[in-house]
């Protein structure tokens, strides 16, 4: 009972993280804290960044938790397995009729191997395998837009201030299929993830073989196997289990109808499971061979981009996104600034580059704009990805460089009244100008000024693809120091300001026609 209580207590605490996920609560979110609790994600940016770590002081709690306790982690805090426990728990009363070999254990030390291989060679890919991340998406990406969705017709979205309009998640179907198979296993087996794959789970595991309690059973044991037919990890039994293996979540201890089963400070069993050898250089090879997959790719480069470098036309990071080999080994995927960002500009990447950009937030204009007082992505990274900067130093963080379409812009081709990019522009960086062969004013963009926010394509109101685009030429993405000053030295001059005036030559009492005169896309 006490196992459960905290463990229910630490899901809670990680919804709540989640929930409290938008302003003004999102600068108090335990999410950031709870997310560097893993190992496997703070290791995994230690080694492909080569940099030391924000969770690390976290992580290693963790790991000096696990020498005295055991895989305390996995029972006790992990949201991910508290949620397989939950599905577990609904699919008790089903009859198993199929257990998977006890081989299939050495399932996740195989997969640590090949993610820490991967990382050492400058490849960051535990968010494919870690539970917190896994379970940031889950909640963050399916979950809370599920409950928003569900929310709305009661209107009780507008009372807690959550928005009206529940957010659309691009890659759903992606992440219903990842997530989905996760938790389906568990359906069939309980805690499959944990058993066979988990590589926070392998990790804990090796640090469990030296933990000082471990569990023992005493002579008073009737083997009733009432344990071993309740244990979640599907090892207990009458006699000592192998190193690593428990979960430390002492359920057999408290259903023992002999009280036989404690926990006494000794060594544990030597492990069954460890990879063979073949299988540990079948890992290596794996991981070198997924590191060489993600950087052969076009987009992927190594320290400044060359000139001429191709890019990916729709990758644009949020704002103060750290450069973008540093961004990719950073980022965990949890999808807090997903989650937090107010206009749902941030949508979690598809496959443009690769495995290793997948579920990173990029942002998309045509959903909405990044609002110039909102600097909320950065106070929400758990791992510095995306640095928490003030609204004033943000407004510097140039994402990209807003560019006009002109055969798509009903000013340009069509000859129309259309001021709307430059009404949406909060930098005044659309400049109306009176050009030969128009009678009306067409926009022009000030690249000094442009911050690559998105107002203007957002506000577009063509059909379809937008007139006016945000591309990531330009950005200005720093690791450390000041992008005020960075950008006064590359000539920026962004200020919040007024639109730019049409030139005054332009009658102001201009008749702009009835409303069926409208060009299209207007209502």
């Amino acid at each position: 009972m006490q196992q459960r209580i905290i463990q229910i207590g630490f899901l809670a605490l990680f919804l709540l993280g989640v929930g409290l996920c938008f302003p003004p609560w999102h600068e108090w979110t335990p999410l950031a804290a709870m997310m560097n609790l893993d190992p496997v994600l703070v290791f995994g940016q230690w080694l492909s960044s080569r940099k030391i770590p924000a969770g690390l002081v976290q992580a290693g709690t963790v790991l000096a938790i696990t020498l005295v306790l055991g895989r305390f982690f996995c029972s006790h805090i992990c949201p991910l397995g508290t949620s397989m426990d939950a599905v577990s728990g609904i699919a008790a009363s089903r009859k198993r009729s199929w257990e998977p070999p006890r081989s299939w254990r050495r399932g996740k030390y195989i997969f640590v191997l090949v993610l820490m291989v991967a990382a050492v060679l400058g490849q960051n890919l535990t968010h494919w395998g870690s539970p917190l991340s896994l379970a940031g998406r889950l909640y963050a990406l399916l979950v809370w837009p599920f409950v928003h969705f569900l929310l709305q017709p009661t209107g009780l979205a507008q009372v807690l201030g959550v928005g009206a309009e529940p957010a659309r998640i691009g890659q759903i179907g992606w992440l219903g299929v990842l997530l989905g198979l996760i938790l389906g296993t568990a359906w069939l087996v309980p805690r499959f993830w944990c058993r066979y794959l988990c590589p926070t789970g392998a990790v804990l595991a090796v640090i469990s073989r030296w933990s000082f309690l471990t569990r023992r059973v005493q002579a008073s044991c009737s083997q009733c196997t009432l344990c071993s037919r309740h244990c979640p990890a599907g090892i207990a039994g009458p006699g000592n289990i192998p190193s690593g293996e428990c979960l430390a979540c002492r359920r057999c201890q408290d259903i023992c109808p002999e009280q036989a089963v404690d926990w006494l400070p000794g060594r544990a069993r030597e492990p069954e499971f460890w990879p063979r050898r073949r299988q540990i250089a079948g890992a290596a090879v794996l991981g070198a061979g997924l590191a060489w997959l993600n950087w052969s790719g076009l987009w992927a480069y190594r320290g400044e981009r060359e000139k001429g470098q191709p890019l990916a036309e729709t990758i644009i990071r949020p704002p103060g996104a750290v450069p973008e080999v540093v961004f990719l080994n950073l980022c965990v995927r949890c999808g807090a600034c997903m989650r937090v960002c107010p206009t749902n500009m941030l949508q979690p990447q598809g496959l443009e580059q690769g495995m290793q950009g997948m579920f990173a937030p990029v942002a998309v204009s045509r959903r909405g704009p990044c609002r110039p007082e909102c600097a909320a992505c950065g106070r929400v990274c758990p791992s510095g990805a995306v640095r928490n900067l003030s609204v004033q130093e943000k407004m510097w963080a140039k994402m990209g460089t807003a560019m006009i379409n002109q055969a798509a812009c009903l000013a340009w081709e069509w000859d129309r009244a259309c001021l709307v990019c430059d009404e949406a522009c909060p930098y005044g960086a659309i400049d109306l100008r009176r050009i030969a062969g128009n009678d009306e004013a067409v926009p022009f963009v000030l690249e000094d000024r442009c911050t690559g926010c998105g107002a203007c394509e957002h506000a577009c109101p063509v059909q379809g693809r937008s007139a006016i685009e945000v591309s990531p030429s330009g950005n200005l993405r720093l690791g450390r120091g000041s992008y005020e000053q960075e950008g006064r030295r590359r000539g920026l001059s962004i200020t919040r300001g007024e639109r730019n005036k049409i030139p005054s030559e332009q009658p102001e009492d201009r008749d702009t026609g009835s409303e069926d005169e409208l060009p299209p896309g207007f209502s």
